[in-house]
């Protein structure tokens, strides 16, 4: 808001997490002009136990002590970046992908919860189109896409507490599961 220029970026997030150990690794890259960088930027975030791990932008490690924003990454969740559904039916839409079988779910407007987004004062979200792939082997979410118009909101994680209008397409696609991985201490920590 307050500007017509556009903007793009993409956000490519990774994670990792043994839900036994409580152990999780969160990478985040970021790329393009949404993100107010001139050059992609990739930042990782751990945890092992209750010591939490922050590697920046230049591949510096560091205890995270006091900062809530660096202690967050490895506390990031896939409903934090792309939100969920509440309920959905099963539309009897199927498919084969990356080894799986999929079954498509339809779900309406109203039982989608949205990312870590907010519409300011006056500002709006509308949901302009969704889709919902479950892989029942799994009992998991296998695709899930949400495309978002938005009028004066907050998106955090791209501009901070720059107001955005404009078109949000979120994709989740799930690569991996049941691999335990070996969670461990960055590298130069």
């Amino acid at each position: 808001a307050g500007s017509t220029q556009p903007i793009s970026g993409t956000l490519t997030a990774e994670i990792f997490s043994n839900q036994l150990s409580g152990e999780r690794r969160v990478v985040l890259r970021a790329e393009g002009d949404a993100f107010a960088i001139a050059e992609g930027r990739n930042v990782e975030g751990v945890r092992i136990g209750n010591t939490f791990y922050f590697v920046d932008q230049n591949g510096l490690c560091s205890v995270v002590t006091d900062d809530p924003n660096r202690r967050r990454v490895a506390e990031l969740t896939v409903g934090d970046l792309i939100g969920g559904v509440r309920l959905a039916q099963h539309t009897y839409g199927r498919k084969t992908e990356r080894k799986m079988a999929l079954w498509q779910y339809g779900f309406l407007p109203s039982d989608i919860e949205l990312p870590l987004i907010t519409p300011t004062q006056g500002g709006s979200i509308s949901i302009l189109s969704g889709d919902l792939w479950i892989a029942p082997s799994l009992n998991a979410v296998a695709d899930y896409t949400l495309t978002l118009r938005l009028e004066s909101a907050l998106v955090p994680i791209f501009r901070g507490n720059q107001q955005l209008s404009g078109t949000l397409t979120i994709t989740y696609s799930l690569l991996e599961s049941g691999q335990l991985y070996n969670i461990a201490i960055p590298y130069g920590c």
